[in-house]
């Protein structure tokens, strides 16, 4: 198992990064064989419902673990692109997780009988049905068990009379001791549709709205954290939050920054006095990449914050500014992205490009960690020539253009974690046809046919991979790779710099394209799995030097 693993590292490695257009000789690490994972896993398939298939939130709250669900992620993501023009309305993947019934508006084209997809009027009984099916849940591990203590409520839309849920997930969940010495667990709605922001517990059993007021519903955040006594909240529709008191009772929220119309906030984090926050450009308007913003005093205020990093750290297909975390006295900042452009107001896919990795010193320089050696001239911006080679040696997505997200990162027992969402997981169950339109063969295929694969000396199970690339078998060999590479990678350093594969498959499940949540405690690394499939998962353990 060993030997595999270290020759997928390797020759996936070598072969990605082919695709990245890498200068001959690029220093790539080869020294793989430095760590390994040792998990045990808590809880299995959405804790007996698939359609809790993302770990979407996790946190310890009077020595339990709570963990906050994502109710059909893909399914949802995909009717907004469908809604936004990015991919046709007729597209299904019957392989991962839905909800009965039907979705009500926003969702749908124009109501003509003729286009396939949702229609505007569906019938309300139907959605009352999918509303109860999307509801985000939250369950409490407690003695070695686990048990739901809250499931998000539904409402009538009294605009058009449809049922909603307030939430399909719960996206963050932290602790905090407000004003009055009163500490609870607060958790922030993703993807809402109504008027909750936040929800509260003193007690892990009840859970109350916490009044909030400062944009127009509906509601959805990322981002949390806190900072100098108070508790901030990012907003995915623009802005920044921050109270000492959150009340089920009154609204004491103050608006402290704003970046741009509706500009989504990505992650927030406190260190070392300042405030430290990422910005996401709009899929639907494009722009030049995420941007990433300190605060200039210790209890900010609108203006009080500067700008720090632009232009997508170089990269304008770096439009999303992924998790924010500190390790060794510098903030590390990774990105997201999506194959999605919206480009001289027409709507598109594009090749697949891996995620980047920054680190911030206190004097506001940033430097590339992970990303690629070249920028093609299309994608560069102002802060292009500012980016360097990797200090890394990887180039972007550790040389795998589907891992699309740095999705988490986290210090656990003096060593650095990154985790991914590694799309390799969804090639299995993509049609051809749609392959083929997203371009991702035509991106595939010239690089591979470069390949000497005489001198690669292939071994084990990678013999397959390259006798496909021989035989000229691309539709194949794209499900070879989803074998191959399928499922989240989790990569580790000592210095945040030199970074190695702790586990390159979903921890064996290829279904677990994303390890979503890590939270480091006194148990272990706990880790929340995103496998839109066959539900998420949930493991406690930590990755041991050998």
């Amino acid at each position: 198992m060993k030997a595999k693993r270290l020759v997928k590292a390797a020759v996936a490695a070598l072969l990605l990064c082919l695709l990245l257009g890498l200068p001959a000789g690029a220093d790539i690490p080869v020294e793989l064989d430095q760590f390994e994972p040792h998990f045990v896993q808590l809880g299995e398939a959405g804790f007996d419902d698939p359609q809790n298939n993302y770990a979407w939130c996790m946190a310890e709250f009077k020595d339990d673990l709570y963990v906050g669900t994502g109710r059909n992620v893909p399914y949802t993501v995909f009717l907004q692109l469908k809604a936004g023009g990015m991919i046709p309305w007729n597209l299904t993947v019957s392989e991962i997780t839905h909800p009965g019934g039907m979705a009500p508006p926003p969702f749908g084209p124009d109501p003509d009988p003729d286009t396939p997809g949702n229609q505007y009027a569906p019938d309300p009984s139907e959605v009352e049905q999918w509303a109860e099916d999307m509801s985000a849940e939250i369950w409490r591990y407690h003695d070695g068990s686990w048990e739901q203590v809250h499931t998000a409520q539904t409402f009538v839309n009294p605009y058009n009379g449809y049922t909603y849920p307030e939430g399909v997930g719960y996206r963050y969940m932290i602790t905090y001791t407000d004003l009055y010495g009163e500490e609870a667990l607060y958790t922030g709605v993703g993807l809402g549709f109504g008027s909750t922001l936040l929800l509260k517990s003193t007690d892990g059993e009840t859970w109350k709205p916490v009044v909030f007021g400062g944009e127009i519903p509906p509601y959805d955040t990322r981002a949390m954290a806190v900072h100098d006594g108070r508790l901030y909240v990012g907003l995915g529709n623009g802005g920044i939050y921050a109270t000492d008191d959150p009340s089920v009772d009154t609204d004491t929220w103050k608006k402290v920054a704003d970046f741009g119309d509706h500009v989504a906030i990505g992650a927030i984090e406190s260190y070392n006095g300042c405030l430290y926050a990422t910005t996401w450009e709009s899929i639907y308007t494009g722009g030049e990449g995420f941007e990433v913003w300190r605060s200039t005093t210790t209890n900010p205020g609108p203006g009080d914050w500067v700008r720090i990093v632009c232009g997508g750290a170089g990269d304008t297909w770096n439009p999303f500014g992924a998790d924010i975390e500190t390790f060794g006295g510098d903030v590390y900042v990774g990105s997201m992205g999506l194959p999605f452009t919206y480009a001289d107001g027409s709507a598109g896919l594009r090749s697949p490009k891996g995620f980047d990795l920054i680190r911030i010193n206190d004097h506001g320089r940033w430097d590339l960690v992970i990303g690629s050696y070249v920028i093609p001239e299309d994608r560069q911006t102002a802060t292009t020539e500012m980016r360097g080679m990797p200090m890394s040696g990887w180039p972007s997505g550790f040389g795998n253009p589907l891992n699309l997200y740095c999705w988490q990162l986290e210090e656990h027992d003096c060593l650095f974690y990154l985790t991914t969402f590694d799309a390799s997981s969804l090639l299995r169950v993509l049609d051809p046809e749609l392959l083929q339109s997203i371009g991702f063969l035509d991106l595939l295929e010239p690089s591979l046919n470069e390949v000497d694969v005489t001198r690669m000396m292939p071994a084990g199970d990678m013999g397959t991979l390259f006798r496909m690339i021989r035989e000229d078998n691309p539709f194949a060999l794209v499900h070879a790779l989803s074998a191959f590479l399928g499922g989240s990678d989790m990569w580790v350093s000592s210095d945040g710099v030199h970074w190695y594969p702790a586990d390159l498959n979903g921890f064996g499940d290829a279904n677990n394209y994303g390890f979503r949540t890590l939270v480091s405690s006194d148990a272990g690394l706990y880790v929340g799995t995103a496998n839109p499939f066959e539900g998420c998962q949930v493991y406690v353990g930590e990755v041991r030097a050998k």
